[in-house]
């Protein structure tokens, strides 16, 4: 082989470079492509995108960009002022660009500019993809038809403890704490961009976890606008939403163009105060029926009482006319019986005078004492009939107060069991609290990811760790690891 026909690695770089720069230099092409990686160093503000085109979900192309910080600022400003979105990993995008060789760093493309209209039709159309998904699956509703509970009290909230949404929440709950007990366990967690997605989907499986200790699962965002809020249409989370045993209620915090998250939720309030208000609304609700029943029962005793007053009224009335009846006919038939006496006796007197006067006599003072019997007899009738009713309505007013306050104690003795039973369910949950338990004197150990770390094979030597106490915390650094052998088996 002649040597002169030899040349360098970098002699023909160069020629590449040459071959590159004649064909491409000063021209600009449009090139739709996945943006797999955006690559984005915060230092230099530079960013170094991996491009990808798929055919049938296998790679078929592959090239590495790069953004300058000028136009890397300028874009994500643009991805945010237009489709409420920063320019992120795994989109679709469709890019003005400039072909270029270095000899050391090989063939890349320069990215001048990305059009956000393109990866907003994109996004659009993942959103449509996972309610196409949902529905096909026959769960895109499957979350509103739980049951949510008739006072839903003990509430497990996906939040950040220092976002807005969270105070917003909380100050409306506060208005109502002297006369409505709620409580709440915060499961802290991303609430926007490309790792939310995840971390709300890890937050409610740890939920799911405990699920009798909760009536509802809050998600409350507030304070972003609207950027960011493209996870809410993760199909994963979506689903995990949708499938939840327990009803889900969104707060996210805008009011256009909802996301499916807030489309398979039980409820969706529109900010986190909505939320607050549907949740105390359950609990007026649950009181006005309290106040109905009340008013129900208190209505049928006087009912009952205005009935039974009624009625005793009446019998009084039937009574006392009865008695002047049946005294009237006692009346007539003494005074027939009489002139039947005084007749018979004029007839025997003509026959035998001497002997019709005896009888005369003796059937006078037996008629007056008849009479008189009779008049006793029926003026102690008329004075037993006059009591009568007023010790019937006596009785019956006793019976029916002892049914009233019968009534009464046992609805207050069952209120007091369910106030004594949510009292117990309280005491638990608060001795459960995370933050009771670090005052026993236990801690808990973080990860730089801010991840519980629950086994030592979650460590590495010369890992860098934060221990949580029960009024503060310690940093530290994992100098050797010591693994016991059932561990090790696990």
């Amino acid at each position: 082989m002649a040597e002169n026909n030899i040349i360098s690695l970098y002699e023909l770089s160069q020629l590449i470079q040459s071959a590159i720069y004649d064909i491409f230099h000063g021209k600009f092409f449009w090139v739709k492509a996945e943006l797999h990686k955006l690559n984005y160093y915060p230092y230099s503000g530079h960013s170094y995108p991996e491009l990808l085109e798929k055919k049938e979900n296998e790679v078929i192309c592959q090239m590495r960009g790069i953004i300058w910080r000028s136009d890397y600022q300028r874009i994500q400003q643009k991805f945010i002022d237009q489709i409420g979105e920063p320019l992120k990993d795994n989109v679709h995008v469709l890019m003005l660009v400039s072909v270029r060789y270095d000899a050391k760093y090989g063939l890349s493309i320069q990215i001048k500019d990305i059009d956000p209209n393109y990866t907003l039709g994109d996004l659009e159309k993942q959103k449509k993809l996972t309610i196409e998904k949902l529905k096909a699956e026959g769960i895109f509703d499957a979350n509103k038809s739980t049951t949510l509970a008739i006072i839903p009290q003990r509430l497990a909230i996906i939040s950040v403890e220092t976002s807005k949404g969270y105070s917003d929440l909380n100050t409306a709950f506060k208005r109502y704490e002297k006369k409505y007990q709620i409580l709440q366990d915060l499961y802290p967690s991303l609430l926007q961009g490309e790792q939310a997605a995840y971390q709300i989907r890890e937050r409610l499986n740890t939920i799911k976890t405990k699920i009798h200790q909760y009536d509802a699962v809050l998600i409350i965002r507030g304070g972003g606008g609207d950027v960011g809020l493209s996870c809410y249409n993760d199909y994963e989370l979506c689903k995990t939403i949708a499938t939840f045993p327990i009803p889900v209620i969104t707060g996210i915090g805008h009011s256009t163009n909802f996301t499916v998250a807030e489309m398979v939720a039980y409820h969706n309030g529109i900010t986190p105060t909505d939320v607050a208000m549907f949740i105390i609304q359950k609990f007026e609700q649950f009181e006005q029926q309290i106040l109905d029943i009340q008013n129900y029962i208190s209505s049928k005793i006087n009912n009952f009482l205005e009935q039974q007053h009624n009625r005793l009224q009446q019998n009084i009335q039937n009574l006392i006319i009865l008695s002047k009846e049946l005294f009237y006919q006692q009346n007539i038939a003494l005074k027939d019986y009489q002139q039947f006496i005084q007749s018979t006796s004029k007839g025997i007197m003509h026959a035998h005078h001497y002997h019709l006067v005896q009888i005369h006599h003796k059937i006078r003072n037996l008629s007056i004492h008849t009479i008189l019997e009779e008049r006793n007899k029926l003026h102690l009738y008329h004075q037993k009939l006059k009591q009568f009713p007023k010790n019937l309505i006596h009785q019956s007013s006793q019976n029916i107060h002892y049914i009233k306050q019968k009534i009464i104690q046992s609805f207050y003795q069952k209120l007091q069991l369910k106030k004594l039973h949510l009292q117990n369910l309280e005491k638990n949950l608060m001795l459960l609290h995370p933050e009771n338990t670090l005052k026993r004197g236990y801690s808990i150990i973080f990860d730089n990811n801010k991840n519980v770390i629950k086994s030592a094979h979650a460590l590495n030597e010369n890992q860098d760790i934060t221990i949580t106490f029960h009024s503060s915390e310690a940093a530290g650094k994992i100098i050797q690891l010591k693994i016991k052998e059932n561990d090790n088996k696990q």
